[in-house]
């Protein structure tokens, strides 16, 4: 039995899916980038959610950063201007968990 249900309707709102599921019980996953005008207060207040999907907006965002840091980077000739602003490599192999990996190794590569 699902636990969740996601639905894609954009065209009139937030007020057609929840009227559309409330008689099934079940809590909604949402994604934001449909309901742009849907505020986190908002979401609270609605009992029927019970998960807020937002992929979209931070790959969105981070898609814009590259090009900003890429625009950067061609305008100066190098990487002096924003290499200090950004993520470490130390920061990246944290998030990718690379010293867990690298423990694995030498358990399990002989």
């Amino acid at each position: 039995m699902a636990n969740a249900l996601r639905d894609r309707v954009r065209s009139d709102g937030l007020a057609s899916v929840m009227s559309a599921h409330n008689p099934l019980s079940v809590r909604l996953a949402i994604v934001p980038t449909a309901y742009p005008q849907l505020t986190e207060e908002k979401i609270r207040a609605l009992p029927q959610i019970g998960m807020v999907i937002c992929g979209n907006h931070a790959i969105r965002a981070a898609v814009t950063a590259m090009r900003a840091a890429f625009a950067e980077f061609r305008r100066d000739g190098g990487i002096a201007g924003i290499d200090r602003r950004i993520a470490s490599i130390e920061d990246i192999f944290a998030l990718q968990r690379v010293p867990a990996m690298k423990r694995a190794e030498k358990d399990y590569l002989r």
